[in-house]
């Protein structure tokens, strides 16, 4: 089982249009209950990756 990257400071960038706490889609954050593990991983490589273009 995969955690959530959520840390409760759930506000969206206006600009992105991501999450500011967590870095995540509205679509990641509304479909990580549905997600394999398989699936969460990619995100959380996504989240990294959009991190280091900040």
């Amino acid at each position: 089982m995969i955690d959530s990257p959520c840390n409760n400071i759930c506000t969206k960038d206006p600009n992105s249009e991501l999450c500011k706490g967590c870095g995540r889609t509205q679509e990641e954050i509304a479909n990580w209950l549905f997600y394999n593990d398989k699936q969460k991983k990619q995100v959380l490589t996504s989240i990294k990756n959009r991190n280091k273009n900040f």
